[in-house]
């Protein structure tokens, strides 16, 4: 499975290196407060979800998606089990070099799936502005690990919990990283990815470590969180 985390754009680097704190091993509980609505200003221009999709409380993991998959874990995260690809092809049937889709139609959100059309995955542009906007911290809320985002125009704060990823029937790297899906992949093609690779099957997603946050890449068809954002 390809899982991998880079800065994208010397901006992105600048951008995202600047608003994380120094690394903290032993992580306090966090005593402020969490917003937990759907729908949370954090002055990026959108409405921040305070939980994850799937989930009821800031610090709970919530459900495992594909990318663009409308599907609450699925007992099996591979390429084979994936909705727009045939195993028996071998072809990914959307979302591919044909029809050159790299956003995902609100149809195959699971963000607007479960919660409603005002609701999507956020994008690339929209984690990049939350990045920039806010002030993080390296915490534990109610004992899980994770990361708190605290406005730095609104003072609303919410809460990433490193909930790790699904791969197969396993969850991995619980409380060591958190992965959450954008709504785009790189590209339908290696040259356009500048990855060098056919990378049709890699989105890009937002992942957040002990010590940093990062846009990196990861295999679509991984289970991995999603925040949803909306414009009301």
């Amino acid at each position: 499975m390809k899982f991998r985390y880079l800065f994208v754009t010397l901006t992105a680097v600048l951008a995202l290196a600047s608003c994380v704190k120094d690394e903290k091993k032993e992580p306090a509980e966090f005593k402020g407060e969490i917003s937990e609505e759907r729908a949370v200003d954090m002055g990026t221009g959108v409405l921040w979800s305070g939980v994850n999709l799937g989930a009821g409380k800031a610090e709970q993991v919530g459900a495992f998606y594909a990318w663009a998959e409308p599907v609450k874990d699925t007992t099996a995260f591979s390429l084979d089990t994936y909705t727009h690809y045939s195993s028996t092809l071998t072809v990914y049937l959307k979302y591919n070099a044909g029809d050159k889709l790299v956003t995902i139609q609100q149809d195959d959100d699971p963000a607007a799936h479960f919660w409603g059309p005002e609701y999507r995955t956020p994008s690339r542009d929209d984690f990049e502005k939350l990045a920039t906007a806010c002030d993080w911290t390296y915490a534990k809320l109610r004992g899980a690990v994770g990361w708190v985002a605290t406005s730095k125009t609104t003072g609303n704060s919410i809460f990433f919990p490193l909930c790790g990823y699904r791969s197969g029937n396993a969850v991995k790297r619980e409380g060591s990283l958190g992965v959450y899906w954008t709504s785009e992949l790189t590209s339908t093609d290696a040259e356009a990815s500048g990855t060098n690779e056919a990378n049709v099957n890699l989105s890009w997603s937002f992942g957040l470590t002990s010590a940093s946050m990062v846009l990196g890449y990861a295999d679509r068809f991984v289970g991995a969180n999603i925040r949803p954002v909306s414009t009301q």
